[in-house]
């Protein structure tokens, strides 16, 4: 029997609502917006000197494409969180668990 089939049923037989969200991954740590992160920070209680830091680190960062040994024009980036950073699971894991609060909250 596949899961969704089997919860679906209990919550039937026992009554109890569920909530199911479908949520894709693929380019998440892309797309997340640095607002939502110092939101989602503060909301938490990280220590407001410490979300001046990451602000800092992320604030009027830019970017630029090779391709064909050639560099695209410098763009700016405006959200994401940083490949390879330590950090970038965590503070995308901050905005996520925002996300679910606001939804257990309703």
């Amino acid at each position: 029997m596949h899961a969704f089939s089997l919860i679906q049923e209990k919550s039937s037989e026992f009554q109890i609502p569920i909530w199911i969200a479908c949520i894709d991954f693929q380019k998440a740590f892309d797309s997340v917006e640095h607002s939502a992160i110092w939101e989602a920070l503060a909301t938490q209680g990280v220590n407001l000197g410490c979300i001046e830091i990451l602000k800092r680190l992320y604030i009027e960062q830019s970017g630029q494409v090779r391709a064909n040994k050639r560099l695209s024009r410098t763009f700016q980036i405006k959200r994401g969180t940083k490949q390879g950073d330590l950090l970038s699971s965590l503070l995308f894991n901050a905005v996520l668990e925002s996300c679910f609060a606001d939804v257990r909250h309703r």
